[in-house]
């Protein structure tokens, strides 16, 4: 067990001894204690403030004494390691001084380096008590009046997290030259990290500023650590960082996110230092101190979280791409802004939609198709006009004065009319009612594309609902490890939320790949680029549904009989309104028309006037001169031409049983088509009846999943709720919640499916869609005596 465990329970001993006293009415002594506190020099900033210190101590000790931080107290060493020392020996030996607190890197580890101290001795701000060679027994310093206060993980762990991230080969560490001095053992405890990771380690001195650091360090350095420097103020640390990202070289600060603010690569300490536990413990070390307990024996060990933390906006400057599972759980620092994004709503999205959409354009070719094909057909219906022009040459030996020269040229006209046939008049008409076909089709396939839309839009909002979940895990890991340390329970139950936490990073990745799935569908229905960014969001969808509950609609549907008469109308309005019937309505009547013709082409015929004339243009060769002599050079004809086929080995009688078949499976697909428009409607009244309710009854769940979850939160961390208990009432919250948010989509979907069945958007795309629809359905209802 963690040695936190049982000075948990000594302070929870020293408050129950504290509460008793109080209680019996019992005076209790208010003995005063005087701190005393080292700092190496004037810093840029205080890791741990000396205020949040006081304050701390204050509110734990006040009851039972008093306690000062006299400014007359303090020293501070100038950053010179001499200095410090004697600071250090003048507050040992000050009779006024009761427990000297060491707030400096280099008066901690000086303290530490020091065999005997001849009172307590707090030391507040350590970097690595392995690397610094700090006293270490158990859980505890084991040197008599002596505590520190240090974190569980090591520079060695950084310097081996920071190399599975990078892979450095040259690292360079910055270390602050004062403490370079103070610690002679740095140097081979940094050879030895470097041995153990198979590379180069140089530390490179630092004094106060960036500019003469980044000039020590080595040309092949291909990554830079950063320890705390608290010569550095923020303008000098950020100065560090641009100049590093010029360099194009990662950095990895000990510090947490306010460092990457400044500019610097990655941390461990994602979160920023916590202050307020820190400085609680150092109050808790000065009270168990001050009631008499030996410093030898307080732990030394504060859990701080770790998290990795990168700065998204200096890894693309120096060309670092994070890997995948390198990114599971690390905050994304200075992210930077992605393109910006087209918004859309449902509603603009289906306008777009109806826009761009590309295979809408290409059903729209098809109605102008058949526009050319109903010509075409008309076009044999006209008078039909032709140039004829004609040479000949005849043998020489045939050639007769009378009646041909041997060589001859003529030009002329014909004329045709067409005044009855019934395959061209047929053939026209039949090609109207495709037109009308093809006009249903594009109908069909406005409203097809209109569904796919909406569809593709509630799926992207329906895909992405579990990262809330992620981070509740991620608390819930903490709170376990914190429990852990403070001895209410064993490190199984810290295992138990990893492994909840894997298993709901797979159900976020599993959801992020449906949410880009869904994008992916919805940008190619919207012909937008797949690399552009696009935003959906659920705007006036929750107005939508409210408006839909409101008194006014409701009693359309509030009981059987009324739900069974709105039925009714979607049925009957759908098959008023549906693209499919009124297609094959028109492919009946090119059906019909095809067997009209089939039957007639055994007794009408084809029958045309057709008219021509021509003259002579020239002659030669032998008999030019003679022939013709005295006949007229132009000629004419006019007649008319009927013709009906008498036998054709039984085409006409294929034709007509094929027409008679084509007309027979239309009809029967018509009345198919009727049942399928009947059922899908009722289908999708049917989903609409369910997922309506399951807004208002997830809604009331989720309220009281939360609820039940914030009460096992805190029964949980307060020790008094298990694991299983707290497991369940997360899952719980987890399914609620999703229940709540999917089912106002869910509605959504089935009330797209109800439009698409009645052949109808405007609801959704007309700004009085949804009055005119009422005013439909409330003139149906009258008619059913229904008000």
């Amino acid at each position: 067990m963690d040695a936190t465990g049982p000075v948990a329970r000594r302070v929870a001993v020293r408050m129950l001894l504290t509460v008793l006293l109080l209680a019996t009415g019992l005076p209790l002594a208010a003995r005063e204690v005087v701190i005393g506190v080292l700092d190496d020099g004037p810093a840029a900033r205080r890791y741990v403030p000396l205020e949040a210190v006081r304050r701390e101590t204050e509110a734990l000790m006040g009851r039972e004494f008093t306690v000062r931080f006299p400014r007359s107290k303090r020293r501070e060493g100038a950053w010179d390691a001499a200095r410090i020392a004697a600071g250090l020996d003048a507050l040992l030996h000050d009779e006024e001084v009761d427990v000297v607190l060491t707030s400096g890197l280099i008066a901690t580890h000086l303290a530490a380096r020091r065999a005997q101290l001849p009172k307590p001795v707090v030391g507040m701000v350590v970097a690595d008590p392995v690397l610094q060679g700090f006293p270490r027994a158990g859980g505890a310093s084991g040197r008599h009046n002596f505590v520190y206060i240090a974190s569980e993980h090591t520079i060695g762990d950084d310097l081996a997290a920071f190399h599975a991230l990078v892979g450095y080969r040259h690292l360079a560490i910055a270390a602050d030259r004062v403490l370079l001095e103070t610690l002679p053992e740095l140097p081979p405890l940094v050879a030895a990290a470097a041995a153990q990771l198979a590379v180069r380690i140089t530390v490179v001195p630092a004094d106060t500023t960036a500019a003469p650091f980044v000039a020590r360090l080595p040309a092949d350095v291909d990554a830079v650590y950063v320890p705390p420097l608290p010569r550095f103020d923020d303008a000098e640390l950020a100065a560090l960082a641009a100049a590093l990202i010029a360099r194009e070289l990662p950095s990895y600060t000990l510090l947490g996110q306010r460092h990457l603010e400044l500019g610097f690569l990655m941390s461990g300490a994602g979160r920023e230092l916590d202050v307020t536990r820190t400085a609680r413990r150092v109050a808790l070390d000065i009270q168990a101190i001050a009631l008499g307990e030996a410093p030898a024996t307080l732990p030394v060990a504060l859990a701080q979280p770790r998290k990795l933390a990168i700065n998204m906006r200096t890894a693309a400057a120096i060309g670092y791409s994070p890997r995948w599972e390198d990114l599971e759980g690390a905050i994304r620092v200075d992210e930077p802004a992605s393109p910006p994004a087209t918004e859309l709503g449902l509603v603009a999205a289906l306008e777009r939609a109806l826009e761009a959409n590309l295979a809408l354009r290409i059903s729209e070719l098809d109605p102008l198709i058949a526009d050319a094909e109903q010509a075409e057909r008309r076009a044999a219906l006209l008078p039909q006009l032709a140039l004829d022009a004609s040479t000949s040459i005849i043998d020489r030996d045939r050639a007769n004065p009378l009646f041909a020269a041997e060589r001859e040229g003529r030009i002329g006209v014909r004329a045709r009319q067409l005044v009855y046939s019934e395959r061209a008049w047929s053939g026209w008409h039949i090609a109207r009612y495709l037109r009308e076909a093809e006009d249903e089709a594009l109908r069909a396939a406005v409203l097809d594309v209109l569904e796919q839309t909406a569809r593709a839009y509630l799926n992207v909002l329906l895909a992405d609902v579990r990262a809330s979940n992620v981070a509740l895990t991620e608390a819930n890991l903490e709170r376990a490890r914190a429990r852990a340390d403070i001895g209410q329970s064993g490190r199984g139950e810290a295992l138990r939320w990893q492994s909840e936490l894997a298993i709901d990073r797979q159900e976020l990745y599993r959801a992020e790949a449906g949410a880009g799935t869904a994008t992916i569908e919805l940008k190619r229905l919207l012909a937008l680029d797949q690399a552009a960014a696009l935003g959906v969001s659920d705007d006036g969808i929750p107005a939508f549904i409210a408006l839909l509950g409101n008194s006014r609609y409701r009693r359309l549907f509030d009981n059987a009989r009324r739900w069974a008469v709105l039925r009714d109308f979607h049925v009957e309005r759908a098959l008023a309104r549906a693209p499919e019937l009124a297609r094959i309505d028109a492919l009946i009547g090119g059906a019909e028309r095809q067997l009209l013709a089939t039957g007639r082409a055994y007794y009408v015929p084809d029958v045309s006037l057709v008219g021509q004339s021509a003259t002579r243009l020239l002659r030669g060769g032998r008999g030019a001169s003679l022939a013709g002599v005295g006949r007229d050079e132009d000629e004419w004809a006019f007649g008319i031409e009927a013709e009906l086929p008498l036998f054709l080995g039984g085409a006409r009688d294929a034709r007509r049983t094929r027409a008679s078949y084509e007309l027979a499976r239309t009809t029967l697909s018509r009345a198919d088509a009727e049942l399928a428009v009947r059922a899908r409607v009722l289908a999708a009244l049917e989903r609409t009846s369910g997922s309506y309710p399951a807004i208002r009854l997830s809604r009331e769940a989720a309220t009281a999943a939360r609820d039940n979850l914030a009460i096992v939160t805190d029964a949980y961390a307060a020790g008094t709720a298990s694991i299983t208990e707290l497991n369940d009432a997360q899952d719980a919250a987890l399914t609620a919640g999703l229940a709540a948010a999917q089912a106002r989509y869910q509605f959504m979907l089935d009330f797209v499916a109800v439009l698409r069945a009645a052949a109808d958007f405007d609801v959704l795309l007309m700004p009085d869609g949804l009055e005119s629809w009422y005013a439909e359905v409330d003139e149906y209802f009258r008619a059913a005596g229904l008000r």
